[in-house]
């Protein structure tokens, strides 16, 4: 079922009251008005408001006092201001206080139809980038969870430490069925000498950089487990990265601990992988899998956002306050791209597949420059030669400069600058803008990224 706005209306004349209201609700919204600020006040925390029409010459609390309140309360409801005298410096105040829009007394009800339907549909649209930006944000630091350690076994826990899931390859690589496990405490699964260890690491309660990662233990031999990646017959080596999972409560916002998530890395499987040839390519086909999965979802849903934002940016006013929020969003969007276009570049074994990811890439000249009088020999490398030196050396121009020109596709590109057989980490000044394609600190921008 839809639901119907609900706009409140504030003006210390009640006819004017009346008559809007009476507009808003012919229109179908919801709509109830007060004659004085601080009426609207009261009204916030007991009913929800989505919209809210104010004078701003009102007695007691003006309309200028009554908008800070709103948006310090309810954040990012829009507030239309109305006012008889209108003037430039009163529209400017209004604007940069966070109004939405100003009317100027008297309107006719077409203006105000629009002035609000354009006002919800913004806040519609905002707060639908925002849960989505949110979601992205979520994926984004679960897949790079997932990446950085390719694991051999995931799970979560309950608070107690009790399994709630547990993925397939459990039973091949360990030897358990994950129906067995589900339920059971971790510590079933452990090497009873690591159990004390193993405690407050494998239901692991903190976030972040303070979170279990790397830690070596021990399993026991699943029921189902052979010899074949188990080094000693008797138990598996495995290292655990694990993290506590919380969730913010909606009546008083704090974060509860609902359980713990982890990933678990074979390690004796993984140290046969460089003794065995067939293993090791085995190894690199799974893992181009899981990376081009998961990048090609990424890039799909960044792809639809980053349209919407720009045609919403597009169609906004200079003046409208959200314009630069609207920027913010688009260039988050654009950076991440660039970023899932090297996760897939990587998980193709280095050949990016545009046409799988609606991207036109078109051709540069850069020409890279540094200023070092000294050196008898520079090169240089970049994710654009596969970090190989020799393929790019410089030579001296006339003005002393080591100077070389690459045709580059479109993108972004890290690089460094090898100096008489030595890396330059640090170019400080010594280093010159290559062209109109922007400045660089060991990174180039080519193009459109």
């Amino acid at each position: 079922m839809k639901q119907v706005p609900a706009i409140f209306i504030v003006d210390d004349e009640q006819r004017m009251c009346q008559s809007l209201t009476a507009i808003l609700r012919n229109y179908g919204y919801q709509a109830a008005y007060a004659t004085s600020g601080d009426s609207v006040l009261e009204n916030i925390g007991r009913r929800n408001i989505d919209l809210v029409l104010s004078d701003i010459h009102m007695p007691g609390l003006d309309g200028f006092e009554l908008l800070e309140q709103i948006l310090s309360k309810i954040p990012g409801t829009p507030v239309i201001m109305m006012t008889g005298d209108a003037t430039v410096d009163t529209a400017v105040k209004a604007l940069r206080k966070g109004a939405y829009d100003y009317l100027k007394k008297p309107f006719e009800p077409e203006e105000l139809l629009k002035t609000v339907e354009n006002a919800l549909q913004q806040k519609l649209l905002l707060n639908r980038t925002r849960i989505l930006d949110n979601r992205l944000k979520l994926s984004e630091r679960r897949f790079r969870f997932m990446l950085q350690n390719i694991p051999d076994m995931i799970y979560t826990l309950d608070p107690a430490g009790r399994f709630k899931y547990i993925n397939d390859p459990v039973a091949q690589t360990f030897g358990y069925r994950s129906a067995d496990l589900v339920g059971k405490n971790y510590e079933s699964i452990l090497w009873d000498e690591d159990l004390p260890y193993a405690r407050w690491r494998f239901n692991e309660r903190r976030t972040g950089p303070r979170a279990t990662s790397g830690m070596t233990l021990r399993l026991k031999p699943g029921p189902r487990q052979t010899d074949d990646g188990n080094a000693n017959g008797h138990f598996s080596v495995i290292e655990l990265h694990a993290t506590g999972v919380y969730r913010k409560e909606k009546t008083t916002g704090k974060a509860c601990h609902i359980g713990t998530y982890g990933v678990i890395r074979n390690m004796s499987q993984y140290n046969n992988v460089h003794e065995n040839p067939s293993d090791a390519k085995k190894f690199e086909k799974e893992r181009s899998k899981v990376l081009s999965v998961i990048g090609q979802d990424l890039n799909d849903m960044l792809s639809s956002t980053q349209g919407i934002t720009s045609a919403l940016k597009n169609k906004m006013q200079s003046s409208n306050p959200y314009l630069q929020l609207f920027g913010l969003v688009e260039n988050y969007i654009k950076n991440s791209r660039y970023q899932v276009r090297r996760l897939l570049w990587l998980a193709n074994g280095g050949k990016l597949d545009d046409q799988r990811l609606g991207v036109k890439r078109e051709n540069h000249k850069v020409t890279f420059r540094l200023k070092s009088p000294k050196a008898s020999q520079v090169s240089l490398a970049g994710d654009f030669n596969g970090w190989d030196a020799e393929k790019n050396p410089l030579r001296k121009d006339k003005d002393g400069l080591w100077v070389t020109t690459l045709v580059l596709p479109a993108g972004r590109y890290e690089f460094k600058f090898m100096v008489d057989g030595k890396w330059r980490e640090s170019l400080e000044d010594e280093l010159t803008a290559p062209n109109s394609y922007g400045s660089f600190n060991n990174v180039v921008n080519v193009g459109e990224t």
